[in-house]
């Protein structure tokens, strides 16, 4: 069992949390018990808070969905045939991507698929990749962009044409619908 007979300090309340109540090991029967399980100095209550607390900092609070409608690009810089670009979403760690808008060129439209991804209650922004299925691995970027979802959160959808920069310079524009749709809460059974 871990244990330490020098105090630790911490700025994180959430590791002195965790540290001070392996700090409070007891023994019973003999055997040391893992306080952050079985704890009886420790209140079940606060033992659950706790555990809620680190829950709710990874849950999801509901789903976006994100729908490439159409997009506008200035190049098309394929040398044998056309683009064929695709969106790839990214909302902290979950990603999704669109299909190929097959030799669609420089006015690629989509079939309006939903690209859903989970997202959590400090999520403020989404990152929007641009890429060209045609062209090699290493140079089939288009451009990126920075989405805020303040306004889909707050409206339940939004609608925009959202510019794609790539190097500093603006190629292009997707318009982009966004749904939100907020996950339900549980309602306790009652009997």
């Amino acid at each position: 069992m871990y244990q330490t007979n020098q105090p630790t300090t911490f700025n994180n309340p959430i590791q002195s949390t965790v540290t001070q109540t392996y700090q409070q090991t007891t023994s019973v029967g003999g055997m040391t018990a893992d306080p952050l399980r079985t704890n009886p100095g420790l209140p079940s209550t606060q033992q659950r808070t706790f555990k809620n607390d680190m829950k709710a900092k990874f849950e999801s609070i509901g789903t976006v969905s994100f729908i490439p409608i159409e997009a506008k690009f200035i190049h098309d810089n394929n040398i044998l045939g056309k683009m064929e670009p695709y969106c790839k979403f990214k909302v902290g760690w979950r990603s999704g991507k669109s299909s190929i808008a097959k030799n669609s060129g420089t006015n690629p439209v989509w079939s309006g698929e939903h690209i859903m991804i989970k997202v959590k209650e400090n999520s403020s922004y989404a990152k929007l990749k641009v890429k060209d299925h045609s062209r090699s691995m290493f140079d089939n970027r288009l451009g990126v962009a920075e989405i805020s979802l303040n306004e889909v959160f707050q409206n339940g959808k939004a609608s925009q044409w959202v510019p794609i920069i790539k190097k500093g310079i603006t190629t292009g524009e997707v318009l982009l619908e966004m749904v939100y749709t907020p996950k339900p809460l549980v309602q306790p059974i009652v009997k």
